[in-house]
């Protein structure tokens, strides 16, 4: 099967995907006292992770689990199968900025990921010089 950058069914499943999770992502945001303002940035950063990743080629199922772990959480929520705890603030209120450093992660082109390690040239890393 033929492969190509315009694979518009990768799209929209993609998009009714993004759709169908934003509702449980919001919601768990809100049930660990986001505001309705700010709690809207949890599906949108879920989101932008989700398509850089697809776009880049890379990371696409740990984007997917992290979806499927948020949702989950959100559902397991709202049945009254788990409680809002310390842990559940904490993991919820750590999207936004794991997402921003996986998005600019995978901004990296390959061959510069490949060069540096942690962001030390690999030259200096293995001792060879710059």
């Amino acid at each position: 099967m033929k492969t190509s950058r315009k694979d518009w069914l990768k799209w929209v499943a993609a998009g009714f995907a993004l759709v169908a999770t934003a509702s449980a992502e919001y919601e768990i945001a809100r049930a660990i006292g986001m505001n309705e303002w700010i709690a809207i940035a949890v599906p949108g950063a879920l989101d932008a992770y989700v398509v850089r990743a697809l776009r880049a080629h890379r990371e696409v199922l740990t984007a997917v689990l992290a979806m499927v772990a948020v949702n989950a959480a959100s559902h397991l929520l709202a049945a009254g199968l788990l409680t809002v705890e310390w842990w559940t603030v904490t993991a919820v209120s750590a999207i936004a900025p794991l997402v921003l450093y996986r998005v600019h992660a995978l901004s990296t082109p390959g061959e510069a990921r490949r060069r540096t390690l942690w962001g030390v040239p690999g030259n200096a890393v293995l001792g060879l010089g710059g």
